[in-house]
Formats: structure tokens, sequence, C-alpha cells
């Protein structure tokens, strides 16, 4: 190779590193920036600053952030741009608009984090889903099912802006960057969880806490049981080597809690482990609670599939429901434990969810934002047959609580 073309390949070389040098400068710049300006509209939602609200100096806010007033000057561009932030000369910055961009769309998204299949599972949540369809489509509206675990977080947004979404539904989404990844669209949006409230975004809720109370309040006072326990499985997630149940669950233990304790008693946890323990585990956990020295006469358990699973494994042992235990358990009503026999239970109301949660983003799509931004439906009671009364009063042991030998029958 001549010394021509040494020189020739070293200066092709050096051009081909520039470029790319300049664009991963560029890609780093840009991303940097848009990070910025993400985390400064989480502040402006989690100060619940609204419209015409004054935001910071540019230099407070680099301190704040951590990173040069340069970079939060081009954060804040961004957020001029689409019109949520405004400089008024003289004055400094100021809130513009939160209010998500309105579109003639007559399409209704619906993103989920699980299979497609999930969606057509009954009554949960295929209940929900079907009385959202059927009332959005009496209103001219068309929902659109998108499962970001089949296709993804970017091909959604792709999807999303060709198909011209008017409004998102988020169907138990639960990750904040997934969330901000969605709110990034400016799509009129409403969260329906069982648990999870938005900050900035409607949400429709379950009480959890207050069912597990009004429950544990009528096995107590209603049906006089002396002693109730509370039985869950959903000791499912993992913080590092110590298992935790997840929110829904916490929040029910924490209203049969406040319910036992105002009613003078100590409350009585049984855990199983996790929903998928297998058979002689559970069984196992069954028979230490019906050999409980002074057994309560009442069992709370964190969901009907639960209390189902609980009173095939008594049945086992030869304990029976309700003639030797009161069970009950959380979900959508009538379902039975045994041929013509339905469970008590803290009652979901689907039908409700879905109505609501149609009410709020018909309302979004429209331009009105819903008031309350969080609505959290009531907690309601469905009184079955798994449950019985008892002379026994509330914070004296019942004395008729004979152990089990564990021995099946």
């Amino acid at each position: 190779m001549t010394n021509i073309q040494h020189i020739v390949l070293f200066n092709s070389t050096l051009i081909l590193f520039v470029l790319f040098y300049r664009i991963l400068g560029f890609k780093m710049e840009y991303s940097r920036k848009k990070q910025i300006s993400r985390q400064l509209m989480d502040y402006i939602i989690h100060e619940q600053l609204q419209e015409g609200a004054r935001l910071p100096t540019i230099r407070d806010m680099a301190d704040m952030f951590q990173v040069s007033a340069d970079t939060v000057q081009k954060a804040v561009d961004i957020l001029k741009k689409e019109e949520i932030i405004e400089a008024k000369r003289g004055h400094g910055l100021f809130v513009k608009s939160l209010l998500p961009k309105i579109k003639k769309s007559r399409m209704i998204g619906l993103v989920f984090t699980s299979e497609s299949e999930y969606l057509k599972q009954y009554p949960y949540p295929g209940e929900i889903i079907d009385t959202l369809r059927n009332r959005l489509k009496k209103a001219g509206y068309t929902l659109v099912p998108y499962s970001l675990k089949q296709e993804g977080l970017l091909t959604f947004r792709k999807k999303i802006l060709s198909m011209n979404i008017g409004g998102l539904l988020l169907f138990e989404i639960e990750h904040g960057f997934m969330i901000r990844e969605i709110l990034d669209l400016r799509l009129p949006s409403v969260s329906i969880d069982f648990d999870y409230s938005r900050f900035g975004i409607p949400t429709v809720k379950f009480d959890n806490t207050m069912n597990a109370i009004l429950l544990t309040n009528h096995l107590l006072y209603e049906k006089g049981h002396a002693g109730v326990s509370f039985l869950t499985s959903s000791y499912r997630q993992w913080q590092g080597s110590r298992a935790y149940m997840d929110a829904v669950c916490e929040e029910r233990k924490e209203g049969y809690r406040i319910a036992v304790t105002l009613a003078g008693l100590s409350p009585h946890i049984a855990g199983s482990g996790s929903p998928e323990d297998s058979e002689s585990g559970f069984s196992q956990t069954v028979v230490n609670f019906l050999n409980t020295r002074q057994r309560p006469t009442a069992l709370v358990c964190d969901s009907n599939r639960l209390a189902l699973r609980f009173i095939e494994e008594a049945k086992r042992f030869g304990c029976f429901v309700p003639d030797d235990i009161s069970v009950g358990g959380f979900g959508p009503d009538g379902m039975e434990f045994t041929p013509g026999k339905s469970l008590t239970c803290g009652y979901l109301d689907l039908q409700a969810m879905g109505n609501t949660a149609a009410r709020y983003i018909l309302s979004s799509v429209q331009g009105q934002m819903p008031d309350p931004l969080t609505y959290i439906l009531p907690a309601k009671l469905s009184e079955g047959d798994s449950v019985s009364g008892t002379e026994a009063k509330p914070g004296i042991p019942s004395s008729a609580t004979g152990g089990f030998s564990g021995e099946k029958t």
C-alpha cells in the first residue's frame, strides 16, 4: 500500500470516527434533555401544579436535577413545544396546560401488560372489558386492545400514532416508566386497577381496605364470631431474600387488622406461601390452621379463589363449611363452593368498574377532567352460604374450638 493510500485510509477512518462521535454525542444529549423534560413533567404532576403556576428558575431547576442550566433550558424547550410550559418575558416560566390533546378519533385504546387471552378470562377481567366495550359502543366508540407484552412499548407508540387513537385506558399498568412513555403521547388517559392511583391520571379502583373491614365486621358483629383469622396466599413478590404481599392483599390484610383491633381482638394471620404451592404444602397449612389452639371460628381469605381452595382442602380433613368454620373471600358474587351454595364475600362489582371507567374516558376525550380524579368503588358485602352465626361474642374466645388430627377422612 502506497503512502497516498495510507493517508486516504487514515483520513477516511478519521472522518468516520468524527461522524460516529458526533452522532453518539447528539443521541446522548437528546436522551439527557428528554430525560430532564420527563423529570420536570413528573415534578409538575407530583407538586400538583395547576395551570398558571410559576416554575422555579432555570438555575434552580439545574440545581434540583443536578445538571447544567443549558440542559434544563433544552428540556424546557421540549415542554414549550408540547405547550405544557410557557415563558412570560420578565416574569419567568409558568405551567401552560396539562390537559391532553383532544382528537376527533372514535377509537379508544386499552393498554395492558398480559397476553391477549387474559382479557377473555371470566369473571375477572372479562366482565370489566365486556362492560367497557358495550358502554363505549353505545357512545359511538370502538375499544382497541393492545398487549405491551406481545408487541412492546416502541411498537405501541408507533401503532397508536398511526391509528389516530382518541384516548387510552391503562389496565393494570403499574411501572412508572411505562406510564411516562404513554403520557408522552398526550392523549386523554384513564387508569383501571385493583389498587393503584396514578398521579395526574384519572383512576378507577376498588376500596380493598374498606371491603375487608366490611367483611370482618360482618363476621364479628352480625354473625357473632369470637375469633376471625386472615389467610393469605399471595407472598409472591420478592425484595432480596424477603417475600412480601402485593398491594391488593396488603390493603385487605390492613382492613382485617383494623376491624379486629377495634373489636378488642388480636389479629391472627395465617400465610400459605404462594398460590402455586404444592398440594402437600397447602395441605400442611390447612392442617396447621385447623389444629390451632382455640382455633378461630371464622376465616377471611384474601380472595375467592383461596377461599374455594381452603374449603376443598378442609373438607378432606373432616372440617365442613359453614358447620365447622365460616369462610369469606373477595371477588365477584355468586361463586359457588358447593352446588347451589355461594360464598360470602367482599363484593367486587366488575360491571360498576367497567361502567365508571367508560364514563371517565368519555369525559376525558370530550375535554372534561373527571371529578373526582380518583374514583374508589364503594365497598359492598355479598352474603352467601359459607358463613353461619354463633352464640359467641366478639372478644370472647369460643370454647368450641376442637382441634383436628390432620388425618384425612
